[in-house]
């Protein structure tokens, strides 16, 4: 039996592939120590989603849930929360990004305002503050998106030997050596820098599968270790129980 049991619900096919091969790496693909299983939801179904690995047999245990909708993310983990906790979980996740339509509608335009951000947050935490499983649920906001955490490593010059943070600079004006969580499209940078080298990135799953090969169990740690995208430490904490 599992020692750590982990439901992660999270709002799209990107984070979905970003969080089952983050864990696949941390814990090097070995099935006694990781076991995962995917799903997705569409309109209320249940299906399984491919790359599972191990088993609620091994060291720990991770489900991992694409809701497809960023709203339902809170609701999904709340609906949820009493069968998987009765089901031996010891923690339910959330995971999805502070750039929505809701964002956009309070600040008035597409710029980042902290009192907007504070304001979306503390109204999810409230929402689960008074949840008679409160314990369990802990929602994570990516700020402003999850691709601001893939700006934040080092790994582009792997994708094309071109893409260095001053050539990005030069062309682009999205200045890497800052906090990537200052931009408020974060995909949209990652769209421009990827135009560089004549390729894509519209978040398919072909793109972000392609972004995350290049990238290694270190690149994890050095964020979470760095001052950029201080969204990610609490949820990364979480995810593999780390202090």
């Amino acid at each position: 039996m599992s020692k750590r049991k982990i439901a992660v619900f999270v709002e799209g096919q990107a984070e979905y592939i970003f969080v089952r091969d983050f864990l696949m790496k941390w814990y090097e693909y070995d099935d006694s120590k990781l076991g995962v299983e995917c799903i997705g939801l569409r309109a209320q179904k249940r299906n399984s989603l491919p790359y599972s690995i191990g088993s609620e047999e091994s060291e720990n245990f991770y489900l991992i849930v694409n809701v497809g909708n960023d709203n339902s993310v809170l609701s999904q983990m709340k609906k949820e929360a009493e069968r998987l906790i009765n089901k031996g979980y010891h923690l339910i996740l959330g995971l999805r990004d502070l750039y929505c339509e809701q964002y956009h509608k309070l600040a008035e335009g597409r710029v980042i305002k902290p009192n907007v951000s504070e304001k979306i947050m503390n109204a999810s935490h409230e929402v689960i503050s008074n949840d008679e499983n409160a314990q369990y649920l802990h929602l994570h906001f990516a700020i402003m998106e999850f691709e601001s955490w893939l700006l934040g490593m080092d790994f582009l010059h792997k994708v094309d030997s071109c893409l260095t943070c001053d050539h990005i600079l030069k062309e682009t004006d999205i200045d890497l050596n800052e906090d990537p969580e200052t931009i408020y499209h974060p995909t949209e940078a990652l769209k421009k820098i990827y135009k560089l080298i004549c390729k894509d990135y519209d978040k398919h799953v072909s793109d972000i599968e392609s972004i995350i090969s290049h990238l290694e169990k270190a690149h994890f740690q050095e964020l979470a270790s760095s001052p950029k995208c201080n969204s990610f430490n609490p949820f990364f904490s979480d995810l593999v129980g780390l202090a």
